[in-house]
């Protein structure tokens, strides 16, 4: 009996270490740079940027766009992407990016292969909480209110009254 549980032993030995010395089919090879560059898919939106950071942009995607199904901000990372243009809110831009969205809030973009600008600002409407409110019916303090930064408005005592839903 002791002969037999000494033989499978050696056994399972000598198979383990025949698996372990076909090192050549194993290996991964890693693709060239012009391959992984051709296998890249890209994925493009529209957007109006709500707000311009220093490495990044908030948007919120076009009506009928599949990014708004995702999320109504989106931070885009714009990397060492170089834009012939100046990023100002209100811009409507194209986003090409390579497919995947970060679930968050905001949701982010962190591989952005292009940005192109699609129209200009309209000087009418603002974005703010969700909503789409006409700039002509705000008053000046409330649409220099809107210029800061979300982390301001939140330290600020004022909150515009032109700002609050009349629907109740």
């Amino acid at each position: 009996m002791k002969k037999y549980i000494a033989l499978i032993l050696l056994l399972m030995f000598v198979l383990s270490l025949t698996g372990c010395n076909k090192q050549s089919d194993n290996e991964i090879k890693e693709p060239d740079n012009q391959q992984v560059e051709e296998n890249i898919n890209t994925v493009s939106f529209e957007a109006v940027i709500l707000e311009v950071l220093d490495a990044s942009v908030l948007v919120c995607p076009v009506q009928g766009s599949n990014e708004l199904k995702s999320a109504d901000k989106i931070s885009v990372s714009l990397g060492k992407l170089e834009i012939p243009f100046n990023l100002i809110v209100g811009q409507t831009i194209r986003i090409e990016y390579d497919g995947l969205i970060a679930e968050s809030y905001p949701a982010q973009i962190f591989n952005t292969s292009q940005i192109e600008l699609v129209s200009e600002p309209e000087n009418t409407k603002v974005f703010f909480n969700g909503k789409w409110f006409d700039s002509s019916k705000l008053s000046e303090e409330t649409l220099k209110w809107l210029e800061l930064s979300e982390e301001d408005r939140l330290l600020s005592s004022y909150y515009p009254t032109d700002l609050i839903d009349q629907g109740g």
